[in-house]
């Protein structure tokens, strides 16, 4: 699975300004980042229904700007936990989640750059 999405990127590139898609794939970045340090501090805290919503909107908002394989990711945690409440991500999903959250940042960044 690709990190990004390109044909959702492009048709995102056709229907936004460049200036305004730039702004939003900015916030998106910054949203990567610091709710998926806060999707970990949840589930260390045992907040299975915070994990579920953070899982939940954090995978939307991959989704909707093609970085399908955070998306996947998100969408496998919420899945989960809505079988089993009580089924937190372990260490390894943890760190699936950020590293793949840097690298779509980072992805995202290299792209509003070119």
């Amino acid at each position: 699975m690709n990190l990004l999405n390109q044909a959702v990127l492009q048709a995102l590139r056709e229907a936004i300004p460049a200036d305004d898609l730039n702004e939003l794939l900015q916030q998106l970045r910054d949203h990567l980042i610091a709710d998926s340090g806060e999707l970990v501090r949840r589930v260390q805290g045992s907040e299975s229904r915070e994990v579920l919503l953070l899982a939940h909107r954090l995978a939307g908002m991959a989704a909707n700007f093609g970085c399908d394989a955070l998306a996947h990711v998100l969408s496998h945690i919420e899945s989960e936990l809505r079988t089993d409440s009580g089924r937190l991500p372990g260490a390894q999903t943890l760190d699936r989640v950020d590293s793949l959250a840097r690298a779509t940042a980072a992805a995202l960044e290299e792209m509003m750059r070119g």
